[in-house]
């Protein structure tokens, strides 16, 4: 029997400590646990050293490449050209982009799409960028013999922007980083809340400082806010001092998944109030943790919640303030923790990982 050669565009992967770069270094540290038997190539035009990906380098399973020459267009169309001399049987775009001339080359593609997040918040994009992301996708699309959505709202959302891409369309969640599975959490000391992820005017923070101005002084409990920004981080610490709340709000910046494992081990809940996610992995993370969430009932979020947390309207300050001081009530959390496992079932390495292998295998025995 042929052993299926599976190529992955790894850029994130090796250049991206959060986000993209930590759903690709899940995912395939999972694929290759799961299914050792796959040739896994990974195409990227640079390694990072800051990013950790020891597994990857020092795994003789993963068959690492970078382009010979430096160019600008190595993963835009040269890469093609490197995944026929390398045999490559499965092209798989971690990325929401893929090479142009796969299928003139008789290389099937997977297209995996994250959020059309330059679609719905383009404030967040200059208007270059955001026409190169449009162009690439829309062209990504267009390439793929499959479209894989990390949730059933970005697959919505791709199916009204590309009504032809739907057919050809289907929902594989994600997995959180093996950090963070099977912790036993044994009488946690809950003591605080917990925001997770980059801090931009997406993710809404100020309304959680809004908040606190409707929870009554005696109830208020510290925050902890982990993650990275800029202009928005410093309008919300303005913001925070303004209303004296100093002494409410704890910001780590960057910390490592050992780290973050310890913080969630005692939080009451995951505050999320985000305005648009195309999947909302710290709400994994947390559920994972036994830790129940309060995030908003946009896009893809009550999907990665279920009935483990409280959804509320990302702008209804108000309510989140009731959702805090609901939660805060001693043991109230473990309400929201009931039946979790069965949950937690829909976004297991396993299940993930052989929709994936499945979607492989089928293309491959395509002519």
């Amino acid at each position: 029997m042929i052993k299926l050669k599976i190529g992955f565009d790894a850029k994130r992967l090796f250049c991206n400590k959060e986000g993209l770069g930590s759903y690709a270094r899940t995912l395939l540290m999972d694929m290759q646990t799961l299914y050792p038997n796959l040739e896994y190539h990974l195409y990227t035009p640079q390694i990072d050293e800051s990013v950790s990906t020891d597994y990857f380098k020092n795994n003789s399973n993963f068959v690492i490449h970078t382009p010979s020459s430096k160019s600008f267009l190595w993963r835009y169309s040269k890469i093609t050209e490197d995944l026929v001399r390398d045999n490559i049987h499965v092209y798989v775009g971690l990325s929401n982009e893929l090479p142009r001339g796969l299928s003139k080359a008789g290389i099937k593609s997977i297209l995996v799409v994250h959020d059309l997040l330059y679609k719905f918040f383009p404030e967040q994009f200059n208007l270059v960028d955001r026409k190169l992301i449009q162009h690439k996708l829309k062209n990504a699309i267009h390439e793929a013999d499959r479209v894989v959505a990390v949730s059933e709202h970005t697959a919505h959302d791709i199916g009204i922007t590309f009504p032809t891409a739907k057919e050809k369309t289907s929902v594989i969640y994600q997995s959180v980083n093996k950090d963070f599975r099977n912790k036993e959490n044994i009488n946690p000391q809950r003591s605080y809340f917990l925001c997770v992820g980059s801090i931009n005017n997406r993710k809404n923070l100020k309304q959680l400082v809004y908040a606190y101005d409707h929870i009554p002084p005696d109830e208020r409990q510290v925050t902890i806010i982990v993650g990275t920004g800029k202009e928005y981080k410093q309008e919300l610490v303005e913001l925070i001092k303004e209303k004296a709340y100093e002494h409410l709000f704890k910001f780590k910046g960057y910390v490592s998944n050992k780290n973050l494992v310890e913080l969630y081990k005692n939080a009451l809940a995951l505050i999320f109030p985000s305005q648009y996610e195309g999947f909302g992995i710290p709400i994994l993370e947390s559920l994972h943790m036994n830790v129940p969430v309060i995030a908003s009932s946009v896009s893809s979020l009550p999907e990665v919640v279920g009935q483990h947390g409280i959804v509320i309207d990302y702008n209804d300050h108000v309510a989140l303030a009731n959702a805090i001081k609901h939660i805060s009530i001693k043991d109230s959390q473990t309400t929201y923790l009931k039946e979790l496992k069965d949950h937690l079932h829909k976004f297991s390495p396993e299940l993930i990982c052989r929709k994936y292998v499945s979607l492989i295998e089928e293309l491959s025995t395509l002519e």
